[in-house]
């Protein structure tokens, strides 16, 4: 099953590292919350290096811990992909001038939980 949603940026040009999204189409049901920032790495994890952080808005506030990592995929254009609710789903992000279209694939990560993101990438061909 695949949910496809619509983020619309609502923080233009006030922060250079991180960008606040609000949902505009699709049901997140409980997978992902309407209110997300990506940020960019700063290099500040151990093990990974992606090129995003997903972070979910719980109403008062931005988690602190990321829900996300977003990695870079061999496709044109900026698209991502990462992992929901520890590697059992995943989500593909496709970034354009002021909006994210993600597709979480549930119940779907082929990959062995300890892959390397570079080799997940290369087998990541189509949206």
């Amino acid at each position: 099953m695949t949910i496809r949603l619509v983020y619309r940026e609502i923080t233009e040009k006030r922060s250079k590292t991180s960008k606040h999204y609000h949902i505009e189409s699709g049901d997140p049901k409980n997978y992902i919350r309407d209110y997300i920032r990506i940020s960019s790495d700063r290099g500040y994890a151990n093990r990974s290096r992606p090129e995003f952080w997903l972070h979910e808005h719980d109403g008062r506030r931005f988690h602190r811990r990321a829900s996300t990592g977003l990695f870079k995929t061999p496709l044109s254009g900026e698209v991502y992909f990462g992992d929901l609710i520890q590697k059992s789903h995943t989500i593909i992000v496709a970034r354009s001038f002021d909006r994210l279209d993600i597709t979480i694939r549930l119940d779907f990560y082929p990959w062995d939980k300890r892959s390397h993101p570079r080799l997940i990438a290369s087998r990541i061909t189509k949206i």
